[in-house]
């Protein structure tokens, strides 16, 4: 079974072969416009070679070929499984095309190879509408960008970033070629952008709220960063009235995360988020407030908002995080002894426990010593710490036993 397009049930997105992904793609030739500098129709000529039929951006006259060595017709089955269709005669494509970055004189298709084809010929003004429309939006979209006004342009910029934000909770590559060239414009315009974004944060939906505060990073103003606080207050906020209602001291979120209302996940979404942006700040003066909500974080095991206030800590090693950094260790010590049991990698390891070594490891103080040894037990810990413990204590132990030997006598003095 071909997946079809909503608006067109016999155009059927295809896939350049180089673009091949796990997964089906998520078809928008309202996206691929953004980046193209010519949109054609064409007809398969012979073996990597199409014949223009029609055009609509780009100097590719009608007629003339243009070669696509790599090019290969691929539709998603049921279970997301790729086909490879044949080109027949028939063939017709939509193609949204620019020049090889590494080589201009050969084109590529944009937004990751996606093209669009029928085999119908009566339907190629079907085909046709789609690249009007792409087209229109694209210069409805420059439109905004050219504004004389900073602050109309803002205004009118700003709806691109949600109605082309990435799939929900999807990591930031997953951006679409309108909503990154929307956020470079309005980086451009801050702090005006900034604080435009701060007034919109109460008004959108949780999902939205989650996108934008990952955009306060690209578009930092005084009034983001506010908002951005008051977001996860709101966010942690719920979540404690959702405890007080349901008659409970704490909520293990690692443990029961299928089981949680969506109004929670969103929360603990927001507070991530939330506290990323904060974080991207880099103030010192925000300290404390991460300080703060460490043992509600902790209590509940709201890891990835935990991982952003370690993250804030490490970037900021004052003795004032030092006590919070060894509560943290006692509050996470059965997670870490898992995370040492089954020997995690670097990429597939709990984010708590490594953020704590690194956290560890910046501030440099002798009173994570016996934190620093404890993490010797495993790699991902381990270069952290010793590089820490060498410049704490001018040693240089050849083994982990001998690091310990070194301190189990006095403890007490050695952290003095």
């Amino acid at each position: 079974m071909r997946r079809c397009l909503t608006y067109a049930p016999l155009l059927v997105l295809c896939i350049a072969a180089p673009a091949l992904a796990e997964t089906a793609p998520r078809q928008d030739p309202n996206d691929a416009v953004f980046t193209a500098t010519a949109v054609v129709i064409v007809a398969p000529d012979k073996p990597d070679t199409f014949t223009i039929e029609r055009s609509y951006r780009g100097d590719l006259a009608i007629g003339s070929k243009i070669e696509l060595p790599k090019f290969k017709l691929i539709t998603y089955g049921l279970l997301q499984e790729p086909h490879v269709q044949p080109l027949t005669d028939d063939t017709r494509i939509l193609m949204f095309l620019r020049p090889d970055a590494k080589n201009p004189a050969v084109l590529e298709i944009t937004d990751w190879g996606y093209a669009y084809f029928t085999r119908d010929v009566a339907k190629i003004d079907e085909l046709e509408a789609i690249a009007k429309r792409a087209i229109a939006l694209h210069k409805k979209w420059q439109d905004a960008r050219d504004l004389p006004d900073r602050q109309d342009r803002v205004e009118a910029l700003f709806p691109y970033l949600l109605e082309w934000r990435p799939d929900a909770r999807q990591h930031r590559h997953t951006d679409r070629s309108c909503r990154t060239l929307t956020l470079a414009e309005l980086a451009k315009l801050n702090p005006a952008s900034g604080d435009y974004l701060a007034t919109r944060l109460a008004t959108v939906s949780p999902r939205d709220r989650e996108h934008l505060l990952q955009d306060i990073s690209e578009l930092p103003s005084p009034a983001a960063h506010g908002a951005a606080i008051v977001s996860v207050d709101r966010a942690l906020e719920r979540f404690s009235t959702y405890l007080a209602d349901h008659n409970l001291k704490t909520l293990d979120a690692r443990k029961n995360w299928l089981d949680l209302p969506e109004q929670l996940q969103d929360d603990y979404a927001i507070a991530y988020y939330g506290l990323a942006a904060v974080a991207s700040f880099k103030d010192p003066t925000d300290l404390p407030y991460f300080r703060r909500l460490v043992s509600l974080l902790v209590a509940n095991n709201f890891d990835g908002p935990l991982e952003m206030c370690l993250r804030a800590m490490a970037a900021n090693p004052v003795a004032e995080n030092v006590p919070v950094l060894v509560s943290i260790w006692e509050g996470y010590g059965p997670i870490w002894q898992d995370f040492k049991a089954r020997n995690f990698s670097v990429t597939n390891a709990p984010s708590v426990p490594i953020a704590l070594a690194r956290a560890s490891s910046a501030h440099k103080d002798r009173r994570l010593i016996p934190v620093l040894l404890e993490m010797l037990d495993n790699p991902i810990g381990r270069d952290f710490s010793l590089s820490s413990l060498r410049e704490l204590t001018g040693k240089d132990f050849r083994t982990d036993a001998e690091w310990r030997a070194w301190y189990a006598p006095q403890p007490a003095a050695k952290t003095k």
